[in-house]
């Protein structure tokens, strides 16, 4: 009985909020944001003496430059002042009073000094990815599909590859710091599948044609090309990649770092290549069949005999040094949490993102290779996004917590110095539930799976309330405003709680990092399977709690969440009062072939159909909603069709929302299509969870 006594406690002193306005769709979600639109593209000058970066103080879409210097205390200066067209990418010029940036199909040259740019060029495509030599005598972009230069003093742009647009692209431009070469990625699509999507105008429907492989299908061809700049030749570096992590210039540029991974994601191998012949030399490699999730490894270079690398060969991803000559694996972390990312070089020191505080942080931390010594940079928890200055002196970040949307920080000494304000005034304005973390125990094994959950502002323990689980989907559970990056159901989820009085609850289900390797490789060949076990366990957690209406629980949620969402219901109608899966996963034979690192061999028919919602609709009960977008390139609708099709062969109950102009994330198109859709969740909600 304590126990639940202090439960309630926890959670009626986490449903404090900020007094404020009443909430609307309207007033979250309008075509100026709310919450602004954070900075992005901050980089450091080379002296160090400013950072600069991409954003709009008025909290519109139009992208200028701003710049501040470290230890000042001052607001970032507005360099420019555009309204109908902003900046697409830029970066800084010769020395640290100088900027080149790109817009539209022009560069431009600004004088900090000056507060003054000019067009120094203008092309006849739009241009991205742009780069200054390391020599400061040419700019490299990337137009129409290939790279070009722009020679500063001859003031001539000139054409450095041809390829065709139509059948591939460039990516990961990376310059040799002698500036004689250039590698980059190449992918090439010819011959892959082609997949029709429709699109419904007025008087008549078309096809477009979509590259769209499905698992046991031949893949895009890729590989990686190193371009020398005086001959303007390209040669190929001779590995057969499959999925390419990591691609970097050793600090004296005559090496090159390769990291690729199987696409079944139970192989690894890092590469280093010698410039002048390309041949690769196979320095790290890691095999097991149970590997689940190739994102968590990355690496880098120390120096041009060293690297570090992330390697969860421990039981939890940690990050270890690499001697090139002797082979010398050596572990600089250790401990139950993960590294979940890790930033080149800065100084001596390697710096990376880690948990170890609470399992939902992505706090900032540096290791010195040598020493092993470990330090917090930042004090305050929450997820930090870093930008570090070439000799680790300044660190700024994009930073959010449970109660504070991403803004951009300078960090000294531990602290926190706020450089932006992207929310509008009124964000104050409102009241905003905060988020209480808990641990819940698994179905059968009892690992323990984190979750979060939100009670209504007037939360009365000795009331009973209806709640919702979602949305649904792996690394859900994060210490940052919204939760999730990939949809913006922020709004959503106060509404949700604020004024239609649910209890919400999120979970990490098997499968989420942070968590170890175990923890990852239970969904080896699982998608439905562990994950629905967890879901479940969270759906009986919350019956068990006496302010809990328990036959009055809903889930949701998009994509995989959708996926997981039917699975739900499918296979634990007992759990579930009702359901909406938006754009959902339902056929695995059609998910991508990279996605085949949880499904394995196409031809394993029993993990297939095991996997596949569409195999396991006999089992619905409660009512369904299905929310997808006819232009999703990702999911595809025809899968939905096909799945109400089978349904309705099954008698089953259930609504289909079709959104015409939709995307996979038709919740991020249009405003009064995230609005209709959201609208339409939150009448279901109402109608299977209060009536």
């Amino acid at each position: 009985m304590k126990k639940i006594h202090f439960i309630l406690i926890v959670l009626i002193f986490f449903s404090s909020v900020y007094a404020g306005d009443e909430l609307t769709l309207e007033k979250l979600y309008s075509d100026t944001p709310l919450l602004g639109i954070p900075p992005r593209d901050v980089l450091w000058s080379s002296d160090e003496s400013l950072c600069a970066f991409l954003w709009n103080e008025k909290t519109g879409r139009i992208r200028n430059l701003y710049s501040f210097e470290p230890d000042s205390g001052a607001k970032p200066i507005k360099l420019t002042s555009f309204n109908k067209r902003g900046i697409s990418g830029f970066c800084w010029g010769r020395h640290s009073r100088e900027i080149f940036y790109l817009q539209g199909t022009s560069i431009y040259a600004f004088d900090i000094e000056k507060l003054s740019g000019k067009e120094i060029h203008k092309s006849k495509g739009r241009l991205r990815s742009l780069i200054l030599s390391p020599n400061g005598s040419f700019l490299c972009y990337l137009q129409n599909g290939n790279i070009w230069f722009y020679d500063l003093e001859a003031e001539v742009e000139s054409r450095a590859t041809e390829f065709d647009s139509s059948k591939g692209g460039i990516s990961r431009l990376s310059l040799s710091p002698d500036s004689l070469r250039i590698v980059f990625f190449y992918q090439e699509y010819d011959g892959i599948r082609q997949v029709d999507i429709p699109r419904f105008e007025q008087e008549k429907v078309t096809l477009q044609k979509v590259s769209r492989p499905f698992p046991g299908d031949p893949n895009n061809t890729r590989k990686i090309g190193v371009l020398d700049i005086l001959r303007k030749e390209v040669r190929w570096v001779p590995l057969e990649l499959d999925t390419l992590l990591s691609l970097s210039w050793s600090p004296s540029g005559k090496k090159l770092l390769v990291e690729e991974s199987a696409d079944y994601a139970n192989k690894r191998s890092i590469y280093v290549c010698h410039a002048d012949d390309l041949s690769p030399e196979i320095v790290f490699f890691e095999e097991n069949p149970q590997f689940t999730f190739s994102w968590i490894w990355s690496c880098l270079w120390i120096n041009d005999g060293s690297i570090a690398l992330t390697s969860d060969k421990s039981g939890y991803c940690h990050l270890y040094s690499l001697n090139l000559l002797d082979k010398e694996l050596k572990q600089l972390t250790s401990g139950e949490w993960e590294v979940l990312e890790i930033f080149p070089v800065r100084g001596e020191d390697l710096y990376f993102i880690a948990n170890t505080v609470r399992p939902e942080n992505r706090d900032l931390y540096k290791v010195h290779p040598g020493s092993g010594n470990i330090q917090r940079i930042a004090g305050r928890d929450g997820v930090y996004r870093p930008f570090i200055s070439k000799s680790g002196k300044n660190i700024c970040a994009l930073f959010s917590d449970d109660m504070t949307p991403f803004d951009l920080y300078f960090i000294r000494d531990k602290k926190l110095h706020r450089k932006t304000e992207s929310p509008r005034p009124e964000f104050n304005d409102f009241l905003w539930v905060k988020t209480s973390y808990l641990d819940i125990p698994g179905e059968e094994d009892g690992v323990k799976i984190r979750a979060k959950m939100m009670v209504p502002p007037d939360f009365d323990p000795g009331e009973k309330y209806p709640a919702i689980i979602g949305s649904v989907y792996s690394n859900a559970v994060l210490n940052q405003w919204g939760g999730r990056d990939s949809h913006p159901t922020w709004g959503l989820d106060q509404y949700l709680v604020q004024e239609e009085n649910y209890i919400l609850l999120n979970l990490d289900m098997r499968g989420s990092l942070g968590y170890g390797r175990k923890f990852r490789e239970d969904m080896f060949k699982g998608y439905g399977r562990v994950d629905i076990k967890d879901i479940a366990a969270a759906a009986n957690y919350l019956k068990s709690l006496p302010y809990i209406h328990g036959d009055k629980i809903g889930i949701w949620g998009s994509s995989y969440g959708g996926l997981m969402t039917l699975m739900s219901l499918f296979k634990n109608p007992d759990l579930f009062a009702c359901g909406i899966a938006g754009a959902p996963a339902t056929n695995v034979y059609h998910a991508f072939p990279g996605q085949m690192e949880v499904m394995k061999s196409a031809e394993d028919t029993e993990a297939y159909q095991s996997s596949s919602a569409y195999f396991w609709s006999q089992g619905l009960e409660a009512p369904a909603m299905i929310i997808h977008g006819i232009r999703d390139t990702t999911v595809l609708f025809m899968d939905s069709v096909n799945l109400a099709g089978k349904m309705i062969r099954e008698g089953k109950d259930f609504e289909l929302v079709v959104l015409p102009d939709a995307s996979h994330a038709w919740d991020m198109g249009p405003l009064h299509q995230t609005l209709f859709a959201y609208r339409k969740m939150i009448d279901f909600f109402a109608r299977h969870l209060k009536n």
